[in-house]
């Protein structure tokens, strides 16, 4: 695939899928519930982001500054990471500059239900 082609379609480019109860440092996806859940290791603390209120870049940066200052910055790297795992932002969100939607089967078609395979 050419780079002209992956500029014009960048979901033509296969990603792995984030997986149930995939983490990022303490934060954790719930697949079934399309949850990232934030999981302190203070007191009984959890912070839940509702990845199916998502469809937009704006309200995916809402949420970045929603938990801002919640905790420590590698969680707030942590969190980054899982949305570039989980949304692919840069190709479905905010290419090029230029704000796109989620299409409404996003969360349903890219996320592996089961847990991976845990190595021997």
């Amino acid at each position: 695939m050419s780079l002209k082609n992956l500029n014009q379609n960048p979901q033509a480019v296969k990603r792995p899928r984030a997986y149930h109860r995939q983490r990022w440092g303490r934060w954790q996806l719930d697949a079934w519930k399309h949850n990232l859940v934030f999981c302190a290791d203070w007191g009984n603390y959890s912070y839940t982001v509702d990845l199916s209120r998502i469809t937009s870049s704006a309200q995916m940066l809402d949420w970045i500054f929603q938990f801002k200052g919640r905790g420590d910055p590698q969680d707030m790297a942590d969190l980054l990471q899982a949305f570039h795992d989980i949304l692919h932002p840069q190709a479905n969100l905010c290419s090029s500059g230029a704000d796109k939607r989620l299409q409404r089967n996003f969360l349903r078609d890219n996320l592996n239900k089961t847990p991976a395979a845990r190595a021997a």
